[in-house]
């Protein structure tokens, strides 16, 4: 239980559940997982009651992140795991410089190992459509990013990663990063250029908006004993719904290798997925798809990158985020397919073989 810049011992864990939820505390655990290195989760029980889950974060908080996944609880919506109110009713707590905020604990597994079954696919495309179906208070406008397809932030982030790896020099802990930066730098420019192609596209259309989950991947779906629930509201947005299908399989776009060996798997996940939210392919915004999924992959070739730089700036050898960038850059990796479904005139990425429309 200690962040990287100072101890976090228990007692005062302990105080800052009793002050804020009247909760008295049996046993705390410290659980692993997840990519967000400045968040903490730990596993509570209590004297008396059901057990939860204490989030500690190094972010200020983020008022839609609390707020929306409540409303959707009350709404109806029981498999969107919602903050719990503290004794004077606040959805976060800021406390040792941090912000604290609980909620139930789910018994289960998230929907990679195993992965999510037909059923189970079927299940989150009706979650889905509740989410996305569920009016969202005016008084959140405030409260609530809404995209606006924006770029700048996207060639701003590259460029420093760019200038970091050329300053890191030729090091030997260095030399790997440098070497597979150079080798696959070609696809992350041709990925920004894309994103430029089609950020005019969506800026120029009628909003489309409903209440985004932002990063709805298997991960932040466990599966319990009574269904699935969904978690980690951080990136909560307003945007068209295809920000929340870019990890639904069976839809033209990126897939790993292994997802392409289940190729027929695949396709009946999709299925299954799409008759639960009652989405047919004429309903999809190909070019929001698009956009979506090229923009996850850079953000993931940034942070990775950055993650990589701050790794041999100190010394050490970066050899898992420099994989991770292999993975998502190589010919096969998740930017194979993103462009498919695009006329030709917005296609950046090349992408052999795609089906244009």
């Amino acid at each position: 239980m200690t962040p990287r810049d100072g101890p976090i011992d228990a007692a005062q864990i302990r105080a800052i559940l009793l002050e804020g939820y009247g909760l008295h505390v049996y046993e705390l655990e410290l659980l692993t997982g997840g990519l967000d290195r400045d968040a903490w989760t730990f596993r509570v029980k209590g004297s008396d009651g059901p057990e939860v889950v204490l989030r500690a974060s190094r972010s200020l908080p983020k008022p839609g992140s609390h707020h929306v996944p409540r409303h959707l609880s009350a709404a109806g919506i029981e498999a969107v795991v919602a903050p719990v109110p503290t004794l004077s009713g606040e959805l976060v707590v800021r406390a040792l410089g941090l912000s604290w905020s609980v909620c139930p604990y789910v018994d289960g597994s998230d929907g990679w190992s195993p992965p999510l079954s037909t059923a189970q696919w079927n299940e989150l495309g009706r979650i889905l459509r509740a989410v996305h179906q569920t009016p969202i208070p005016q008084s959140f406008g405030g409260i609530l990013k809404r995209d606006a397809f924006t770029v700048d932030r996207y060639v701003d982030g590259f460029d420093r990663c760019d200038a970091a790896i050329r300053e890191l020099g030729s090091t030997d802990t260095a030399l790997e990063l440098a070497q597979t930066w150079a080798s696959h730098r070609g696809t992350s420019l041709a990925l920004i250029e894309q994103l430029a192609r089609l950020a005019p596209v969506l800026q120029s259309q009628p909003r489309r908006d409903v209440s985004c989950h932002g990063d709805l991947h298997p991960g932040n779906v466990l599966v319990g004993a009574d269904g699935l629930h969904i978690i980690d509201w951080d990136e909560v947005l307003l945007a068209p719904p295809e920000r929340d299908l870019i990890f639904v399989p069976g839809l033209p776009g990126p897939a790993s290798t292994a997802e392409r060996d289940a190729a027929a798997n695949e396709g009946a996940f999709g299925r299954a997925f799409r008759a639960g939210y009652g989405l047919d392919e004429d309903d999809v915004d190909w070019v929001a798809l698009a956009y979506y999924r090229c923009e996850r992959i850079v953000q993931d070739v940034i942070a990775f990158a950055n993650e990589a730089v701050d790794l041999v700036r100190d010394g050490t050898a970066a050899g898992e985020p420099v994989r991770w960038l292999r993975h998502v850059l190589q010919p096969d990796g998740l930017a194979a397919g993103v462009t498919r479904r695009l006329p030709a005139h917005l296609r950046v990425l090349p992408d052999p073989g795609c089906e244009v429309r």
